[in-house]
């Protein structure tokens, strides 16, 4: 999950593209399991990771 949200290869695509991928159909779900997990949600976790 992480790998992919950093991957600059990756980062035009929408998070919840890549949830969907993950089996995770509710990009909202996604983004309350993702924050409970890691502590931010995925836009600001992919954010920090491609530095911008």
């Amino acid at each position: 999950m992480r790998a992919q949200l950093a991957d600059p290869a990756l980062a035009r695509r929408p998070v919840a593209s890549l949830a969907a991928e993950w089996g995770i159909a509710e990009a909202s779900h996604f983004s309350k399991l993702f924050r409970a997990e890691f502590g931010v949600s995925p836009r600001e976790f992919r954010a920090a990771a491609l530095g911008g």
